[in-house]
């Protein structure tokens, strides 16, 4: 403990001192009395138990002052780093060798003075309290009390009052939203509207949100995050390569996975794979989500499964997950977990790297991990009533809310380094930041953790960078680079179901 740390020296330092000052006075006269010329020690027993004591009470009087004075600061082992002292903090051992100095000059007036000034320095006082800063990381971060808040938005953002379309109050996004007679931009995107405001009650029906709360619960360990992601049967193959690059890495992800399936062939694939799904009930809608995929980005029911992502990922955060919002076009080469949970502590979110202006960056919105946090939520809940405006490109939305000056304010979040969460085209961006940086700033080529195909032919990308794992139906140990089956898999499905 920092008790025994601090006075088992304190007590053996005192002692060392005093017998320092006996050897060094041997044979001669002090302020405090003549040897007796036997042993030739200069101070009678009694004088030198009371000098004794005087050292032993200086040294711990000091080391209790300086915990109390970290107790004060709410000193916790587990969670406060002291990194340097305090240069206010007084050098006790070397305040005694001048003291000893000054005696064995026979100066007692200036020994008296210093031992007056050593003491007053070992005063605790209110002006000390307020530099523990200097020499402590508190544990409770001080921009986090709610006053410090007072900029953000305390309820999420509505089309109303967000004026995406606004081209004065939001001029670099005039080419994403436009709606040049309504700043609010709902007359513009009325059937838009329309058609997540039926698809957002389906998801929200209050039994069945409680019933998958209650689920939600049950299945995942609370000190775990969560990833989230939806998926439609054509796209099964890419979110099955992922789950056996997650094998492969001996991690399970149906412990830590809840998926939603756009689709009841895609709900009962996943059922039989052991993944936790919400009920299918939110799929009787007016209109079908289209099963297919085609290969290219941001097309068929591109639009209605990232807003059931959307959807399901405000739920687990408000739950209090940690959580990764997760496409399903990426590759885990190495565990991201560790990295996050510790990169993530007093930020809202963490997001892949989109190298791009305007909307369409910085956010690559297809894997953002999100704390828990006053803040998070406000937003995550501002993307869900904004949800409706954004027809195809969920990232537009995402870059446009967390430059909305009440939203960017008080926003914390990272974007993480492209060179250890890789996307398609991230080489030649890499080669190009890191020329002229030092050596240890380079980057291994085949070293990162996450690859995010981006765009399209996407199992192409994968096979290229040997993430490719998927084949006739069952995960492989060893990547796959060629024979690897059709671009647009689904040969693994019956084919009643396609």
């Amino acid at each position: 403990s920092i008790e025994k740390a601090c006075v088992v020296p304190s007590v053996v330092s005192a002692r060392a001192l005093f017998w320092r000052m006996l050897r060094k006075r041997r044979q001669a006269s002090t302020p405090f009395g003549r040897t007796n010329g036997q042993d030739g020690f200069p101070l009678s027993c009694s004088s030198r138990k009371m000098f004794f004591v005087f050292l032993l009470l200086v040294s711990l009087f000091s080391c209790l002052s300086l915990i109390w004075t970290l107790s004060k600061a709410q000193y916790s082992p587990k969670s406060v780093s002291i990194v340097q002292l305090n240069e206010n903090v007084p050098d006790i051992s070397g305040s005694l060798n001048e003291i000893l100095e000054l005696l064995e000059r026979k100066d007692s007036e200036s020994a008296r003075k210093r031992v007056s000034l050593l003491l007053k320095n070992l005063e605790i006082s209110s002006d000390y309290e307020h530099q523990t800063s200097d020499f402590i990381i508190a544990d409770e971060d001080p921009l986090s009390h709610e006053c410090a808040l007072d900029t953000y938005p305390s309820e999420p953002l509505t089309i109303e009052n967000a004026k995406l379309c606004d081209t004065v109050a939001q001029p670099v996004y005039r080419d994403s939203w436009r709606c040049p007679e309504d700043p609010t931009c709902r007359t513009c995107k009325a059937e838009f509207i329309e058609k997540f405001t039926e698809l957002q009650a389906a998801w929200r029906e209050p039994r069945q949100q409680q019933e998958r709360f209650t689920a939600i619960h049950k299945w995942f360990n609370p000190s775990h995050p969560v990833v989230v992601s939806a998926v439609n049967s054509g796209q099964l193959f890419l979110f099955m390569n992922w789950v056996c690059s997650c094998e492969r890495l001996g991690m399970d992800p149906r412990k830590f996975t809840y998926v939603v399936a756009a689709d009841k062939t895609a709900h009962k694939f996943l059922k039989e794979q052991g993944f936790l799904q919400p009920d299918p009930s939110y799929l009787e809608l007016s209109f079908k989500i289209s099963r297919n995929y085609r290969g290219q980005a941001n097309m068929g029911g591109h639009a209605d499964i990232n807003n059931f992502l959307l959807l399901a990922t405000v739920d687990i955060v408000d739950l209090g997950f940690n959580t990764l919002l997760h496409d399903v076009d990426i590759a885990w080469k190495a565990n991201p977990f560790p990295y996050l949970e510790k990169a993530v502590v007093r930020r809202d979110f963490l997001a892949m790297e989109a190298p791009r202006s305007g909307a369409l960056g910085p956010v690559n919105s297809g894997f953002v991990f999100i704390r828990p946090t006053k803040r998070s939520k406000v937003l995550l809940h501002t993307l869900e009533n904004l949800a409706a405006l954004k027809r195809k490109q969920d990232q537009v939305l995402w870059n446009s809310v967390i430059k909305i000056p009440a939203i960017a304010s008080q926003l914390s979040y990272r974007i993480l380094p492209l060179h250890e969460f890789r996307k398609s085209g991230s080489r030649r961006i890499l080669q190009v930041r890191y020329e002229g940086l030092p050596h240890s700033c380079s980057f291994e080529e085949n070293e990162y953790l996450v690859y995010h195909a981006v765009g399209n032919d996407k199992k192409m990308k994968l096979i290229e960078q040997g993430l490719w794992f998927f084949r006739n139906g069952v995960c492989h140990k060893e990547p796959c680079f060629q024979d690897c089956g059709d671009a647009l898999d689904t040969s693994f499905l019956p084919v009643s179901e396609m």
